[in-house]
């Protein structure tokens, strides 16, 4: 065996954490005991507390002062409110912070909300964060959390837990290319098949108007794409079948380490025993879903009658739960699962462990809880019962102390498994696509005693060569990037050889990866990253923008392709219905307010240098249409092609030789006065009741709704509105020589 092969073999023979799931820092969540203060308006604290406010979700503004050895952060105008379920009609109630209530870009360290969960049904107030604590620690993807002393108004409300929200921010902490979609999952989500659509699963319970499996990012497009392909495939693919179709579309070793952590602690309202409390995260780089865990009070004996304690492994609910029940009639998924099981057991699912780490979280939140006036008021809790809790049955619904449980658990856990056995192997692969640059990446997390691992890829439907792939940097992440060398496009499979000779592969069947830009007369024409008030839109807004142009004999709509500024994220921002007649110009507006209009991207370009994508779907594969990388820019310069369409990329300036030239060719002369709208006015804008608008410099021209859909056409410089109904429209104009142009406007 060769060096590298004998070095990989021994750095798979455990469990990986890889890159997916490599914690942040502690900081803001120390170990030490904090303290929060918020204080709001009379008028607000008392509608807070109003018990017509009970279910009600309005962020009250407040302030907010934490307090800890070497911090004390004051931030003025943050939301905050009630938040739970159970606990909004205790005496003890649970709470979240929101920094970016007023402010959209308000963060304090890092983060955008915080959870401050009471813990009223535990008698140690200490569960949850020993779960995640545990969940993080054994390599499941989890929230931070710390203890905190609580004060509402100089008043103090009781210890309490700091639970890091999972948002965007979270994911960015956890993953790389963190842009996909997020689906908070609560009951009844029990992944059972509803529908072909991403319509099918935006339903809400007759109690509620939030849906069951409810878009958490990338709200604005609210594009479900992914998940009804998952469920279908779960539900409906016969068992012989299932690991071929769902490794391509689920991370199924992720969902079995998080389920054996989930069984071991007793998790039993989550998906398994609930189908409650899990997030679906949709991966950037290799499109596959990851399942995620939360609300980890109920655990660790805290039973409500289920006796969880003693619950069999693989028959942990009697339901139909089919990311459970349905994965455990696979005999490889069952053999992982119990890998898993059996590895947490002897590493972090540990008694001394679990006692040794709760006396010292006792010691440090003793005073807090001694003092906590809300702490015995729901359950007749007493600080005697919070000192026995860790080693001590307390009864009623929390039948097991912590230590007890663990003890219990794993003991009972361990009776109910299969034999030992070594780690069957695990391969998951991905090629990231499509290729740019003329390089393509692969990309792998492997586990178990692996001999060999490569990439096969088939370049255009030849005769495919291996490459094998290494992690370099020690995450965890296998990769090999290879030179793409005149290709259309190209199809790739990984193989790994496993210590008992075993081989799997992944993807399932080979990856079909284009590596050539899409045949197009469509163009990124120009880009103005630092727009510093040289042309402003119809809101009067100085963005940064960039133009697209056709070149070519036919006209063509934009509709089917994407603007996007990351490479993994391909279907960012979808272009609009708009069609191009050849030498037309399309100008987007960069500015992060696609609500302002459909020339209105949803992401801003940075001046100091980096790549904007035209892409498109191309058989179900994501394609580079056309792509510019500009340097640094100072301000109202644009990085354009001149001659325009076609020629090479240059600085384009006030005063050079071809200025700026939004809407319009690159050519001299066709400057744009500075702070105007593009290439000539309209006006008035808006546009009254039943008024006329003209359009400056116009020899006729057309009007689009916000769906694309012409609705007017006019001759000369002015179009009446008529009965058009209020709303933003796009008004497009010839010139005197014949050139299109286009300015957004609203009807009042």
């Amino acid at each position: 065996m060769s060096r590298f092969l004998a070095a990989l073999a021994l750095g798979l023979a455990g469990f990986a954490h890889g890159q997916w799931q490599t914690p942040p820092p502690l900081v803001p969540f120390q170990e030490e005991l904090a303290s929060v203060h918020i204080t709001l308006e009379p008028a607000a604290y008392n509608a807070l507390f109003h018990p017509d406010s009970v279910w009600s979700n309005f962020e009250h503004p407040a302030t907010f002062v934490y307090v800890a050895d070497g911090i004390a952060d004051t931030l003025y105008d943050v939301g905050f409110r009630l938040r739970g379920n159970t606990s909004r009609t205790s005496a003890k109630k649970s709470f979240k912070v929101s920094f970016d209530t007023y402010d959209e870009d308000g963060q304090w360290r890092g983060l955008d909300k915080m959870n401050l969960n009471g813990e009223h049904n535990d008698v140690s107030m200490m569960r949850a964060r020993f779960v995640h604590t545990f969940f993080n620690e054994s390599g499941v993807a989890s929230s931070r959390a710390n203890h905190v002393r609580l004060y509402l108004n100089g008043v103090y409300r009781g210890l309490y837990t700091n639970v890091e929200h999972i948002d965007g921010e979270w994911l960015e902490k956890r993953f790389k290319h963190a842009h996909g979609n997020l689906w908070k999952c609560t009951y009844p989500a029990n992944l059972l098949y509803n529908g072909p659509d991403g319509e099918d699963y935006m339903y809400a319970p007759p109690w509620t108007t939030t849906p069951v499996y409810e878009l958490k990012t990338n709200e604005a497009e609210n594009d479900y794409d992914g998940l009804p392909g998952f469920i279908d495939v779960l539900n409906n693919t016969p068992i012989a079948d299932l690991p071929c179709a769902l490794e391509d579309r689920f991370d199924v070793n992720r969902f079995l380490r998080t389920a054996a952590a989930e069984v071991l602690a007793g998790h039993w309202d989550n998906y398994i025993g609930n189908q409650n409390n899990f997030y679906l995260y949709r991966r950037t780089p290799d499109g596959r879903l990851t399942y995620l865990s939360y609300d980890l009070d109920n655990t660790l004996g805290v039973e409500w009658g289920g006796d969880w304690v003693v619950r069999d492994v693989y028959n942990y609910t009697t339901e139909n739960r089919p990311l459970y029940t349905r994965l455990m009639q696979v005999p490889l998924y069952r053999e992982v699962y119990t890998w898993h099981l059996r590895d947490l057991i002897t590493s972090t699912f540990d008694v001394d462990v679990f006692e040794a780490r709760g006396a010292a979280w006792q010691v440090a939140a003793a005073d807090a809880a001694a003092e906590d006036a809300y702490y015995p008021l729901d359950y007749g809790f007493d600080y005697e019962d919070f000192t026995a809790s860790l080693l001590e049955n307390y009864g009623q619904h929390v039948p097991y102390g912590i230590v007890p449980y663990v003890g219990g658990r794993s003991g009972s856990a361990l009776l109910q498994m299969d034999p030992p056995a070594p780690h069957p192997g695990w391969l998951m692969a991905w090629a990231k696509g499509p290729a740019v640059e003329g390089q393509l990446v692969v990309e792998a997390v492997v586990e178990g005693a692996v001999q060999t691992l490569s990439a096969a890829i088939s370049w255009d439907g030849g005769t495919a060569q291996t490459w094998p792939l290494t992690d370099d940097d020690g995450d965890g992440l296998y990769t090999v990037t290879v030179d793409v060398v005149g290709s259309d496009h190209a199809e790739v499979q990984v193989t790994a050889t496993f210590a008992d000779g075993v081989e799997r592969v992944s993807p399932c069947a080979p990856q079909w990866v284009w590596t050539s830009p899409m045949p197009s007369g469509f163009r990124l024409n120009e880009v103005m990253a630092l727009n510093n008030g040289f042309v402003v839109d119809e809101w009067g807004g100085a963005a940064d923008w960039a133009e697209v142009t056709l070149v070519g004999d036919e006209a063509a709509n934009v509709n089917e392709l994407f603007l996007t500024n990351r490479w993994m994220e391909p279907k960012r921002w979808r272009m609009p219905n708009v069609t191009l007649d050849p030498g037309d110009h399309l100008l987007i507006w960069c500015d992060d307010d696609a609500e302002e209009g459909p020339l209105h991207a949803n992401f801003n370009l940075d001046a100091e240098g980096e790549t904007l994508y035209l892409m498109a779907m191309d058989g179900g594969a994501p394609r580079v249409v056309d792509a510019v990388t500009w340097p640094s820019l100072p301000p109202n310069v644009s990085w354009a092609r001149v001659p325009d369409g076609d020629g090479p990329w240059a600085a384009c300036s006030v005063g050079g030789t071809v200025p700026p030239t939004p809407d319009a060719a690159n050519e001299a002369g066709n400057a744009v006065t500075e702070g105007r709208q593009p290439v000539g006015g309209l006006y008035p804008n808006p546009v009254p009741r039943g008024g006329v608008c003209t359009v400056e410099g116009a020899q006729g021209g057309r009007v689009r709704d916000a769906a694309g859909r012409v609705v007017a056409e006019f001759e000369g410089t002015q179009w009446h509105r008529g009965a058009l109904p209020s709303g933003r429209y796009v008004v497009e104009w010839r010139d005197g020589a014949g050139r299109w142009h286009q300015t957004d406007c609203v009807l009042q």
